[in-house]
């Protein structure tokens, strides 16, 4: 981000990617921010921008060096499972402005140290309270899916041979009126990994 890039957006004041921060001095709620930021899409923390005003204050030499120590800290601590995060200090207006980037996690949904899931909601976070809603967080990061998630409590018996007889008909072309067994066990059963 260069000079024109941060003022370009701190003219279009806080987002669901954007939020200012005066400063930044506690490791918990700047880790929830985090947490927020990697469990959407990922964002930009600029720090020494007052977020209600838009005005520029600025970070002292001491004042630069204690934030990145604690954003870095933060994102190790602080955001379950730990991110990295990319700093830079810009100088606009004859001020000091840290900007800290937070890709979109990796490993979602990520936690805060209470356990506690953000989300991005506009330019403010809010906690995702659902389990529907950590289901979709997984599918959405791939770390899960619906047609390999086990359904508890079911048996062969529950699953509808005409449907899936359609089923295998549409995909394969070949009408099988008695499918093998084994296609069967395949849903029921899942898989168990090997040791090594």
């Amino acid at each position: 981000m260069d000079t024109f890039d941060l003022l370009d957006s701190i003219q279009m004041g806080e987002s669901s990617k954007v939020q200012f921060k005066t400063r930044v001095l506690n490791a918990n709620s700047i880790g929830a921010e985090m947490v927020a930021f990697s469990n959407t899409k990922g964002g930009v923390l600029i720090v020494g921008v007052d977020d209600k005003t838009g005005n520029i204050k600025g970070l002292s030499f001491k004042e630069l060096q204690d934030t990145n120590e604690l954003l870095a800290n933060a994102a190790s601590n602080n955001v379950k499972a730990p991110i990295n995060i990319y700093t830079e200090t810009i100088r606009v207006e004859n001020q000091n402005v840290l900007v800290a980037h937070v890709s979109e996690g990796t490993s979602k949904p990520h936690m805060d140290n209470n356990g506690i899931i953000w989300v991005k909601n506009g330019s403010d976070k809010r906690k995702v309270v659902t389990k529907e809603e950590i289901v979709r967080i997984l599918q959405g990061d791939g770390n899960i899916f619906a047609e390999k998630a086990i359904v508890k409590g079911t048996t062969i018996n529950d699953i509808d041979h005409e449907f899936f007889q359609e089923f295998i008909l549409a995909k394969t072309k070949k009408n099988w009126n008695n499918p093998p067994l084994q296609f069967f066990l395949i849903l029921v059963c899942p898989k168990k990994e090997k040791s090594t």
